[in-house]
């Protein structure tokens, strides 16, 4: 008789990949106004609105905040998930979909994006990571501060 494990578990529950609708607004919503002080940081993160049942707009600021607000269970996507899901036929045509950042220099020539960038690389630099040509940050790395420096309170 042959000897055998199995290489993987199959989930009870399988990960899926939705557009939230726009039922979580309210408490999005909520959530900014109890967790910010700062008028910058609440009009920057107060952006997402209702289109067709479905939550849109957005900014990385915005999707930070949704990821750990625990209003969302689960994750917001990176990007193999999104690979997946469109080969699995999730139609995304006309949507623009943030899944992370793009850190390329330790600085920005866009003013109001400066302060960040340097920011970002100094806790990739802190941690022994570095920037060479660049990395990409998923949403799920990061976390919010108000920061009255920032152009955008955060």
């Amino acid at each position: 008789m042959a000897r055998e494990v199995a290489l993987y578990e199959i989930p009870k529950t399988p990960e899926t990949a939705r557009v939230l609708d726009d039922s979580i607004l309210k408490g999005y919503n909520d959530s900014v106004k109890s967790a910010y002080n700062s008028d910058k940081a609440r009009e920057v993160l107060s952006k997402f609105e209702k289109a067709e049942g479905e939550l849109a707009g957005s900014n990385s600021f915005m999707l930070v905040h949704l990821q750990n607000s625990g209003l969302v269970t689960g994750r917001i996507a990176i990007r193999q998930d999104l690979e997946k899901a469109l080969r699995s036929g999730l139609n995304l045509s006309g949507n623009y979909v943030d899944f992370g950042l793009a850190l390329r220099t330790a600085g920005d020539s866009y003013s109001p994006n400066d302060l960040l960038a340097k920011i970002l690389a100094g806790q990739l630099d802190r941690r022994g990571i570095k920037l060479g040509k660049g990395k990409f940050i998923p949403v799920s790395a990061l976390r919010l501060r108000e920061d009255s420096d920032s152009e955008y309170g955060l």
